[in-house]
């Protein structure tokens, strides 16, 4: 198994898709006369948003959130995944020890790092590393590393 682990479950259940899942929820809204607006301007408090005209607010401000919510203990926890090439005869998945993969139809998502109080972004060889000896064979579609400012708290 990969991970190294020597043991596991094998069931059916459900699994959604985000990259089918998303665009079609966003479809949904549209239809049905909401829409998505973005923001890019500055916030300093919370009190700002709350004069905004919006019924409904998404605060995505990661790293952000530690001025906006004036909570000065909140700090990045930095994730990342890799994004392989799809595998067919995977008909399994895997989330154990913070490590996980997860095939979807036009690609399988390998993840499980956490690094608290790290802001840069390094290259997947620690994801893929945990697959064991087939992950040099995984061809890399893409990689992303980011932190979430908002996950941690000291």
């Amino acid at each position: 198994m990969p991970g190294g682990y020597a043991y596991g479950w094998r069931y059916t259940t459900f699994f959604i898709d985000t990259s089918v899942y998303l665009p079609w929820l966003l479809g949904q809204l549209s239809r049905k006369g909401g829409e998505v607006v973005y923001l890019r301007e500055r916030f300093d408090r919370m009190e700002d948003l709350i004069q905004l005209p919006h019924p409904t607010i998404f605060n995505c401000t990661g790293l952000g959130a530690r001025s906006l919510c004036n909570d000065a203990n909140a700090y990045p926890i930095k994730g990342q995944i890799a994004v392989v090439a799809p595998e067919p005869a995977m008909d399994w998945s895997i989330s154990a020890d913070g490590f996980y993969v997860y095939p979807r139809r036009a690609d399988t998502i390998i993840g499980g790092t956490t690094e608290p109080h790290v802001y840069t972004q390094r290259r997947w060889v620690r994801v893929r590393g945990r697959c064991g000896p087939r992950s040099r064979q995984l061809r890399l579609v893409a990689w992303s590393a980011g932190a979430s400012g908002d996950a941690g708290h000291a």
